[in-house]
């Protein structure tokens, strides 16, 4: 849902944050720039990574990123890694964080659990959204004028 929203919707949101996506159903749109952050598991056995890998370069290219292989951690560590991309352009930021799991919103470092209290995720969203905090945009196109 919330890559159908980057793709169709992107003059309309500020940013996304994609949990273990994939193009299931077309992408409307979707050559514009929106900051987007996408977190993947490596062992993901319902949507394999390279499913969200896609999505990832999609707005890599959407918003003028540097092209690079982002790292990741080796399988059996337990582990997540998160890239910032750099030469992005101004506003448009992209962060992939990869983790050493599977189909999960809940990964926990050094652990199998699935644990939205103990998550690492949870930070990396919240500082991901946070630094749009107070930021002033303009909106590309004006809202109709009811009536």
């Amino acid at each position: 849902m919330s890559y159908a929203l980057a793709c169709a919707r992107a003059t309309v949101f500020r940013a996304v944050a994609v949990y273990s996506g994939a193009q299931l159903s077309g992408c409307a749109g979707g050559t514009q720039p929106i900051a987007y952050l996408g977190l993947h598991g490596l062992r993901d056995d319902v949507l394999n990574i390279s499913l969200g890998r896609s999505l990832r370069d999609t707005f890599v290219r959407n918003n003028d990123c540097t092209s690079q292989n982002p790292p990741e951690p080796a399988q059996g560590s337990l582990s997540h890694v998160v890239t910032a991309y750099s030469g992005c352009r101004a506003g448009y930021p992209v962060v992939w964080a990869a983790f050493d799991g599977g189909h999960t919103p809940g990964p926990v470092d050094g652990s199998t659990a699935d644990d939205g209290a103990r998550t690492w995720t949870k930070a990396v969203v919240w500082n991901f959204f946070n630094q749009f905090q107070g930021a002033r945009t303009t909106p590309r196109h004006p809202p109709p004028l009811p009536g």
